[in-house]
């Protein structure tokens, strides 16, 4: 969800705290419905034989961590 600064100024803070309201209801919605249909998926495709491979977050985490700061982009920041 987006909304123009201008228009989002021009709302009074209670339409503001209402549309804020109405966008986290949705963003909750969507992520336990997106949530519900990966564990379905997954479900599915270990009864069809497919192996399902949980990442290691924290290495990924600290390999990428250690790219970025090694990068060009890094030192520019």
């Amino acid at each position: 969800l987006s909304i123009s600064k201008k228009l989002w100024d021009e709302m009074g803070a209670e339409k503001q705290a209402k549309v804020q309201a109405a966008a986290d209801k949705a963003i909750d919605f969507s992520t336990e419905k997106h949530l519900t249909r990966e564990k379905e998926l997954v479900e599915t495709f270990k009864g069809k034989g497919l192996k399902i491979y949980e990442p290691d977050v924290a290495a990924f985490r600290k390999h990428v961590q250690e790219q970025y700061l090694a990068s060009d982009l890094a030192k520019e920041w």
